[in-house]
Parts: C-alpha cells; structure tokens; sequence
C-alpha cells in the first residue's frame, strides 16, 4: 500500500499534491525507474501506431495535470519525442466530445497481414 511522503500520494498514474494551504491538485506520475521510452520511430510498427504515442501522452497530460502543471508535463514530453511525428500531432477534441460516426458508412471487411518494412503501404487494398 502507497503511503502519502512530502505531502504527494501516487495512485495508479496519477500523483496526488497536497498543498500547503489544504487544496489538492494533481499530476502524471512516473516511477523512479521509468525509462520514457516507448515505441522507437524506426521501428517496424504501422505509422498511426507510432503517430498514437505523442498523441496519447498528450491526452494524458491534459486529462490528469491540474493547470499549474500542463505547461511542465508537456515540456516534459517534448524531451522525448522526435518532431518528425511530435508535429503531426492534432490536438485533441475537448473531453466528452466525440469526432462523430456517419451512419450510413458502408462495412468494410478485415485482412490482416503481419507488419513488416512498408507494409503500411498495401493497407488500403483490400
């Protein structure tokens, strides 16, 4: 069980501040051991996976952070991440508004096919 230590209490991904005056804000935690590594952009891995990474670190940090900490997580994040996909990024819908789905959209079947160099090339095929 996590202990509260200087007034911080770390509770799955989030790391819970007590503040002097009483409040409670709130921010990303990582381990002491966390690496920020995640998927490297040579890899052989679909391009919209590699895109997803900074996208989600990017949702995180404005979903968890508490105001007074989005600017220092996202500096945070920047260390990490190259720009060639960092810039691709869109900025996310505010929360509780979704990108809206066609109704009528036809049903496309599924192939899968094992991820190899330029295999993303061939997805739109089928």
């Amino acid at each position: 069980m996590e202990e509260e230590s200087e007034g911080k209490l770390p509770f799955l991904d989030v790391l819970v501040i007590r503040e002097p005056n009483g409040r409670v804000t709130h921010t990303v935690y990582r381990k002491p051991t966390h690496t920020d590594r995640y998927l490297r952009a040579d890899s052989h891995h679909h391009h919209s996976h590699l895109s997803s990474v900074p996208r989600t670190l990017l949702n995180r940090a404005l979903a968890l952070c508490d105001h007074k900490y989005v600017e220092a997580e996202l500096r945070h994040q920047s260390v990490g991440i190259p720009s060639y996909y960092a810039d691709s990024v869109e900025m996310p819908a505010p929360v509780g508004i979704g990108r809206g789905h066609a109704v009528d959209a036809p049903i496309r079947s599924a192939t899968c096919i094992p991820i190899v160099a330029n295999s993303y090339r061939i997805h739109t095929v089928c």
